[in-house]
């Protein structure tokens, strides 16, 4: 097995692990996706992330089944705007290019934002961090403020 598909099904399991818990394991899944196969069409990419996802959602489904009581009604109704939503959701995904919907994407790479810390952290673990225009990242210690 090659280190691509070795990482793309770890990032499964934690999707997938995430996903039955919480939802939202494609936000994991899908840039694992990205990073891993870089020159993929993102439909490709996308196509994958879903019937991976649906894979899990079905388990998922089924244990969920045996061991809660489930509001059929609103079972079906949440499932038909899902369908309807997952359509629409599909039909604008084609109509972006690959490289103005990789851009959506969070992988890490060039040209993505500086990592900024939302509070200001003690002086001796603050440092100032900026994206290379590569996938690395350089840090720097930001110099001691004076009391």
């Amino acid at each position: 097995m090659t280190f691509e598909i070795v990482f793309v099904l770890v990032a499964a399991f934690g999707a997938g692990f995430v996903d039955a818990m919480a939802g939202g394991g494609g936000l994991i899944q899908l840039p694992a996706l990205f990073a891993a196969f870089p020159q993929a069409p993102h439909t490709t990419l996308l196509g994958t992330g879903k019937l991976a996802g649906l894979a899990g959602t079905t388990s998922a489904i089924f244990r969920f089944i045996r061991h809660v009581r489930l509001d059929w009604s609103l079972v079906l109704s949440a499932a038909a705007g899902a369908f309807l939503a997952a359509l629409v959701g599909a039909w604008i995904a084609t109509r972006f290019s690959p490289a103005q919907f990789r851009a959506l994407v969070p992988v890490p790479g060039p040209k993505k934002p500086s990592y900024r810390p939302i509070s200001p952290a003690p002086a001796a673990f603050s440092s100032s961090c900026s994206c290379a225009s590569s996938v690395s990242i350089s840090c720097t210690p930001r110099p001691r403020r004076k009391s």
